[in-house]
């Protein structure tokens, strides 16, 4: 309970009504003058005057000797990477006071300036600095030491302007507010019903609605506060004083589900909790974690920590590096089993693969994961025929497979989907006309717009435009006629490139991996993933993980077939 506690005893002071117009005079509106100013994460974080701090898996001090001082307290933060601002909590005796107050310091010309009083006053006090992703909206935390009519505790904002920053405003009754886009807001209650709980609400022109506790199991019968939600919303962190913190409290990472409920908050480990360490805020860039610890304000890499926390969403394996690894060796990827791809869900909780028994038969198989446990695959048939190549939409609530019913072919030969929530699959649906033919398609992928992307065997891939809720007539993407046997497309969720297999004069092997990006003149000329990926056998059949930072895919040696994943980011392979 310590740490909660020191969040109240580490607050700042806000000037009263009467200095407001003294802080819009005093803020700079820093706009970035060219590239050169924008420098490199590292940059911005490790030039300090004779300091440095690099972004490793290991936490830093921030800015010693300038932000993090000794005897002062610092605690509650925020990063404001576009402006290259930041802001956080301090309390010296000997500066206002002895007063909490609001400081702001700065990078100009690549150094990082000496912190300048930002908010202070005589009257309240103010905690919880938050900025909005779009760095419009600057909120913060006001408890006036005699509360009154006028004088109202709670959340308040500034709106970033041409000439400074706006009056301020009163948001919210609730503190440690936090918000992705300024509609949908996350925070934690003081008091009342749901004062140790995270609560979610909306602001609608100026009225809060929809005020209730988050659904899912992220809230327990522990105390949950301190929230910061994700630049993107898929995730937030958060304080919890539950059993295994030792009462102390540790931070905590929740997932966002494809039913917008959240996920059991994982602790985030010995890395960052030790001792007092809390408060977390994630920079407006999404890139790192600040947090205090022991009244000093520490930062990290914020995907050092989600490579850790997400382990458990695939399938529990150990991540891949840069080279190809064989994916769930002997439970997955089985000796004398032919595989297909595997896909996983946006909230790591679904698994879809495939399989190919000693009769070939084929079939699909899914595995979930239960309060941080994955269930033994499971073997599951929709259509009562042979079925593969399961793909999951990028939603979540989809997934799309080939199968044989209604055919003549025991091949699958046509495309179907069944939907997906709360653990329950719904019938089978099968595409429409305009997608299946009186040919064979296979291996379909999706967009985040809800456009499909599909194999018509012996022809190429086909895409089918979702318009007004129809699927319309499927259409070729033409490529190169030097590209032949061009199958299994995996679409971007922003279709911004597409990964397929083909077969071509310069292959490494004798089915390679390709990418090709899209612009306006449509997907441009394949370009081979490379021998880091493609080997002399038959490479094929490639997913990406939610992020699109891992690629699965399927690579077939001799008899045996295994799944296969690396580490995979497409921009390297731009202007190739």
């Amino acid at each position: 309970m310590k740490k909660y506690i020191l969040c109240m005893l580490l607050t700042i002071w806000l000037m009263s009504c009467r200095n407001i117009q003294t802080i819009n005079n005093g803020i700079d509106n820093e706009q970035l003058t060219s590239e050169e100013e924008n420098v490199s994460v590292v940059e911005e974080i490790s030039e300090t005057k004779e300091d440095k701090a690099s972004l490793d898996s290991t936490p830093d001090v921030f800015l010693p000797e300038m932000v993090s001082l000794n005897p002062s307290k610092e605690s509650t933060s925020m990063y404001a990477v576009g402006h290259m601002e930041f802001y956080f909590s301090r309390v010296d005796q000997d500066i206002n006071q002895g007063l909490a107050s609001i400081w702001k310091t700065t990078i100009l010309e690549g150094q990082w300036q000496e912190p300048e009083l930002f908010i202070h006053s005589e009257d309240a006090k103010n905690f919880n600095p938050f900025m909005t992703p779009d760095e419009k909206y600057l909120l913060f935390y006001r408890m006036y030491n005699t509360e009154t009519e006028e004088n109202r505790n709670g959340t308040y904002y500034i709106e970033r302007t041409e000439e400074g920053w706006s009056n301020l405003v009163f948001l919210v009754d609730e503190y440690c507010v936090t918000t992705a886009d300024f509609q949908t807001f996350y925070a934690s209650p003081i008091k009342g019903d749901y004062k140790n709980d995270i609560i979610r609400f909306e602001y609608n022109n100026g009225e809060i609605v929809n005020l209730k506790p988050l659904s899912g199991i992220i809230n327990t019968s522990f105390l949950e506060t301190h929230p910061t939600i994700s630049p993107d919303e898929s995730f937030l962190i958060f304080d919890s004083n539950r059993p295994e913190s030792m009462d102390r409290g540790d931070m905590y990472i929740s997932f966002k589900l494809s039913n917008n409920t959240w996920g059991e908050g994982v602790n985030l480990g010995e890395l960052v909790n030790q001792g007092l360490s809390g408060n977390p805020s994630i920079s407006t860039d999404g890139i790192r974690l600040f947090y205090s610890l022991d009244g000093d304000i520490y930062f990290i890499e914020l995907k050092e920590l989600l490579t850790m926390s997400i382990t458990s969403t695939y399938f529990d394996q150990e991540l891949p590096g840069n080279s190809p690894e064989i994916f769930a060796k002997d439970t997955i990827s089985k000796t004398d089993l032919l595989q297909y791809p595997v896909s996983f869900s946006k909230d790591g909780l679904l698994m879809f693969y495939g399989q190919m028994d000693s009769n070939r038969n084929r079939h699909l198989l899914y595995s979930e994961n239960i309060d941080g446990t994955w269930s033994e695959p499971k073997q599951i048939e929709f259509t009562s025929s042979d079925e593969m190549e399961p793909i999951i939409s990028p939603d979540g609530n989809r997934i799309y497979f080939a199968s044989s019913y209604d055919t003549n072919l025991q091949k699958p030969s046509d495309l179907y989907y069944v939907t997906y929530n709360n653990g329950l699959f719904t019938d089978p649906v099968k595409l429409p006309e305009t997608i299946n033919s009186n040919q064979t398609e296979y291996f379909v992928s999706q967009s985040l717009n809800g456009n499909l992307y599909f194999t018509r065997e012996g022809v190429g891939i086909f895409k089918s435009e979702l318009v007004d809720g129809s699927y319309q007539e499927a259409y070729q993407l033409e490529f190169d006629s030097s590209y032949y046997y061009i199958s299994h497309p995996f679409i971007a969720k922003d279709e911004s490139f597409i990964v397929f297999d083909a077969r071509h004069s310069d292959n490494i092997g004798s089915a390679d991996l390709f990418i090709s990006f899209n612009s306006e003149m449509g997907f441009g000329k394949p370009i081979n993933l490379g021998d880091k990926i493609n080997s002399e056998n038959w490479d094929a059949m490639a997913s990406l993980a939610p992020n699109e930072d891992y690629l699965f895919f399927v690579r077939e040696e001799g008899s045996q077939r295994d799944v296969y994943w690396v580490e995979f980011n497409s921009d390297e392979y731009l202007g190739k």
